[in-house]
């Protein structure tokens, strides 16, 4: 979302641009404790050619595309500022690969466990042009509309690179768009409909399908928007920039506008859902879409008070209780490894500490779950830890 340069001087003068004191950092998961899941064996002897055969440590190039939230814009920010120059990529829920899923818990980071020769990941902060950034080209701000760019960029960044080999390799791709449509732009361009939603994801979805060869798609839920309705104990910097950075949802008229948003957030995930039940992406062996319900039901994390009564926790938000801070990122990285390993219409849907439920393949259920080979499972199993943190 950009600002006029006016408002941007306004905001930067205030005095609550500094970070209130937030232990927004995952815990450190300590040496003595193995990662979660046995990784032996879950590396194919041969390369499949069937994406219905997928390990996960098959998976050798890791891309996404996308807006702010996926370029983990200010999830270390220290302030104000940070929010407009700052994409901390390397903490990514989907496409950071710093350190590893001791200290920063990631999609790439789990997956160098079973392939540690994955790349693609991002490293450090800088925007989507920065050599860092690698195969996430999201870019804050982006709305569907403009996908297709960013799926092109995608491609061209990945056939130019000489460790790739784009006939051998398996590419995941993480596609996951919707929060500045619904915030920023349906309600001041009432045309952006949940079809437009469909047919935009249509094109970008497409362009990788003509010109990715070996790819698993996850194509994330649109977010539940509301949820950032429901957020308690606004310090007033959020009340004042909510305002900014969700003016559909937030401003005159709030409880029409939540009736609205709510509608809208329900029709987006479901134009996603219809997307893929069409087999448009169903025709190849060596490519597929698979909807993750990620985000879902999607709601923030609370504590409970000495009341009883509920309350946002919000060292999981950055400074604007808008964007994710680490320890969020790390929660959905969490459930998008369980939606990998899940049946399709029988995936989670609700972030839970990470950890508290981790899924693992199983030599009876050992690929990425797909819509064709979910009836091949005959069991399925999970890592409870019993270290919860």
């Amino acid at each position: 979302m950009i600002l006029r340069q006016e408002i941007w001087a306004f905001l930067l003068a205030l005095p609550f641009i500094a970070r209130s004191n937030r232990d927004e950092v995952q815990d450190e998961i300590p040496p003595a404790y193995p990662f979660p899941c046995d990784v032996r064996g879950y590396r194919s002897r041969e390369i499949p050619s069937s994406v219905h055969y997928l390990r996960p440590g098959d998976i050798d190039v890791v891309g996404a595309i996308g807006d702010s939230l996926t370029a983990g814009t200010t999830a270390f920010g220290e302030n104000l500022y940070d929010l407009f120059t700052m994409d901390n990529r390397g903490l990514s829920f989907s496409m950071g690969g710093q350190k590893t899923w001791r200290q920063y818990l990631t999609l790439p980071n789990i997956l160098k466990e079973f392939n540690p020769q994955l790349v693609g990941f991002s490293l450090g902060d800088g925007k989507s042009e920065n050599r860092n950034a690698q195969f996430n080209v999201a870019v804050a701000g982006a709305m569907d509309q403009d996908l297709l760019y960013e799926a092109k960029v995608l491609v061209r960044r990945i056939s130019k690179d000489p460790r790739v080999d784009m006939q051998r390799h398996w590419k995941l791709i993480n596609v996951w768009i919707g929060t500045n449509d619904m915030c920023s732009d349906e309600c001041f361009d009432r045309s952006q409909t949940p079809e437009t939603h469909r047919k935009n994801l249509e094109l970008a979805i497409d362009y990788l399908y003509a010109h990715l060869p070996r790819t698993f798609v996850n194509l994330i839920s649109a977010p539940y928007i509301p949820a950032y309705a429901k957020l308690t104990n606004l310090e007033d910097a959020c009340q004042t920039l909510r305002k900014i950075s969700c003016p559909c949802l937030f401003g005159p008229n709030e409880a029409e506008k939540f009736k609205y948003v709510d509608k809208l957030s329900r029709g987006y995930q479901k134009a996603e859902q219809d997307l893929i039940a069409s087999g448009r992406y169903s025709k190849r062996e060596d490519f597929t879409v698979e909807f993750q319900p990620t985000f879902l039901n999607f709601e923030f994390p609370y504590k409970i008070g000495s009341n009883g009564r509920k309350f946002t926790d919000y060292s999981f938000l950055a400074i604007d209780c808008f964007h994710f801070s680490q320890k969020l990122h790390a929660r959905a990285a969490n459930l998008l490894w369980n939606n990998l390993l899940e049946e399709p219409g029988k995936k989670s849907t609700h972030l839970k500490p990470i950890f508290h439920r981790f899924n693992c393949p199983t030599p009876n259920s050992p690929f990425l779950q797909t819509f064709n080979n979910s009836v091949l499972n005959t069991k399925k199993s999970s890592f409870t830890n019993q270290w919860q943190r």
